[in-house]
């Protein structure tokens, strides 16, 4: 492939995956911690970096949900800034449609079906960020 797009969060805050922290970074792919939002999202990068440089990845922050909700000591929107922290660090696009979606507790209902999954209105907004970041770049 020539791009890869990841997104993750939505499930780590929801299964209480600890944050960890930019420690992991500079940890080789062997110390990564696998089991931290951090540590998880770093070794997938550099695996796949190490294993093609010239692809481009665009990471993707999670998307609104009812999760948004203090939960296991952190919120959504939390995992949403470190998907923000992991894309400048790694000098990498970040689709934020965490903050550029218009998804939120006010359209939750116009946007998904269920507080949680995007329906068909809430995928087109999400598209429409994710595709701009891809032709910002």
């Amino acid at each position: 492939p020539d791009l890869i797009t990841i997104m993750g969060g939505n499930n780590d805050q929801y299964s209480y995956i600890p944050m960890g922290d930019e420690s992991e970074f500079d940890k080789s792919l062997e110390e990564k911690d696998k089991n931290s939002y951090y540590g998880a999202y770093s070794y997938i990068i550099e695996t796949l970096l190490t294993w093609k440089p010239t692809v481009k990845i665009i990471l993707i922050t999670p998307s609104y949900a009812m999760q948004n909700e203090l939960k296991g000591g952190t919120r959504l929107s939390d995992y949403a800034e470190s998907c923000r922290k992991i894309a400048q660090s790694y000098g990498l696009p970040c689709a934020d449609i965490f903050g550029k979606a218009g998804i939120n507790k006010l359209t939750e209902s116009t946007y998904t079906s269920d507080r949680v999954h995007p329906n068909e209105a809430g995928a087109l907004r999400i598209a429409d960020v994710v595709i701009g970041t891809m032709l910002e770049g």
